[in-house]
């Protein structure tokens, strides 16, 4: 099912359009420069932070609190444990967890946009749009009231809210974890229906009554919410009671937990018999890690979450830019809109240039970052720039061609007067 709109955008509004997105198009290369800036700067300090850790580490006993590493960085391997019970009350769990979540999703309406745009002679565009609709569980509400059309109605709110409970203490030998780093324990894994104290009370009335092999499953209205029906590893309140087809409304509730032993280890300040995060020169250190592990180990993976992060946002920043020049350049090739091909003609090759510029202003803004830190890299990447610079100074030549030709042969020149004849000199 899909609904198509077809919406006719004019030559001036085009032009105005592209002459306004040019003050966003600054706002997007400073916001673009800036974020590089700061991303550059916060990769140098976090390398530097974790070197410094690599000289100020020492190793404590898993078992022993050593007061002489007092306020030490520390690293300590072993395994974390909690006897603490956590509870969900509506749907009467009770585990022994480091963790135990709620996820609530529910079964809606989703509107989906599809735009294609078609250029007129004269310089105007027809712009298409398709909406379509698909039903997909999710985790929030989705407004249908501003539908495009009538008649995927969603429900406004969800029955139950999603949530997490973290245990309040915990060992680690004879340290004690700190609330932030008992929060970082453990990977949450699905909780079945079938842990719910309520369900198993359930089902144990039923086998005492002489039922046997009773399943969560054949429970009806759970935990006293009518209707209620348990669905695999999920508590199931359908729209309908009984039909197992999914329906828009049927919400499903599933748990998570960490459980109550958990093997990790942590590079952290020793704080009497238990850590806090160790300041450095250039910034915090604070890690905790799944598993067993060596501190090289740990210093080794945090510096390539550093290495993986500064990419992500180097290459989030050039995009930026780059479309901060497209929009600044985007009057010239809508000017030339008027006949569509010489649009696309002036836009390919203005797209050309402000991407080019892009990586030019990205380099350089890398390599004066890294300067003080890896000079031999920021010439490198300074020597780069320049390789672009000229290479933009080179595609001058074939654009200004195009501009040229798009604006048609230059008018022939007057021709010169005649000399004057004998007689008009006379005259």
């Amino acid at each position: 099912m899909a609904v198509t709109k077809t919406v006719t955008h004019s030559y001036g509004s085009r032009v105005g359009n592209a002459f306004k997105g040019v003050v966003g198009g600054f706002i997007a290369v400073v916001a673009g420069i800036c974020l590089l800036w700061w991303n550059e700067g916060r990769t140098v300090k976090r390398q530097r932070t974790l070197d410094q850790g690599r000289k100020d580490v020492v190793e404590a006993k898993y078992d022993e609190v050593d007061s002489s590493l007092e306020s030490k960085l520390v690293h300590v391997s072993g395994s974390a444990t909690t006897d603490e019970v956590l509870e969900d009350d509506e749907f009467k769990f009770a585990v022994n967890a480091f963790q135990l979540s709620r996820k609530v999703e529910m079964y809606q309406w989703v509107e989906h946009e599809e735009h294609e745009t078609k250029e007129k002679l004269g310089g105007s565009e027809e712009e298409t749009i398709t909406y379509t609709y698909k039903k997909e569980w999710r985790e929030d509400i989705v407004d249908s009231s501003s539908f495009e059309e009538s008649g995927h109605d969603n429900p406004t709110e969800m029955p139950f809210e999603a949530g997490v409970i973290y245990a309040s203490e915990a060992s680690f030998g004879d340290y004690s974890l700190n609330k932030d780093q008992i929060q970082r324990v453990g990977t949450p894994t699905e909780l079945a229906p079938a842990k719910s104290t309520w369900v198993q009370e359930q089902i144990k009335k039923l086998t005492d009554a002489g039922n046997e092999n009773v399943k969560a499953s054949d429970l009806g209205n759970v935990c006293g919410f009518r209707g209620m029906e348990i669905r695999g590893k999920t508590f199931y309140l359908p729209v309908r009671p009984g039909d197992n087809t999914a329906q828009v409304g049927d919400v499903r509730v599933s748990f998570f937990y960490v459980g109550p032993k958990q093997d990790i280890s942590i590079i952290a300040q020793q704080t009497g018999s238990s850590f806090q995060t160790y300041m450095t020169k250039n910034g915090p250190l604070d890690e905790l890690r799944g598993g067993i592990m060596g501190a090289e180990e740990i210093f080794q993976a945090a510096e390539s979450e550093n290495k993986v992060m500064a990419w992500i946002l180097r290459l989030f920043g050039f995009i930026l830019i780059g479309m901060g020049f497209s929009a600044i350049f985007k009057p010239l090739p809508t000017l030339m809109a008027v006949v569509p091909f010489l649009g696309k003609i002036v836009g390919a090759g203005v797209g050309l240039i402000a991407w080019t510029l892009a990586a030019v202003v990205s380099l350089i803004v890398i390599a004066i970052a890294w300067l003080a830190y890896r000079p031999i890299l920021a010439i490198v990447l300074i020597a780069a720039a320049v390789g672009l610079v000229i290479l933009v100074k080179k595609m001058k030549g074939p654009a200004t061609e195009v501009a040229a030709a798009a604006a048609g042969p230059a008018p022939a020149p007057e021709p010169a007067p005649a000399p004057a004849s004998a007689d008009d000199k006379q005259a």
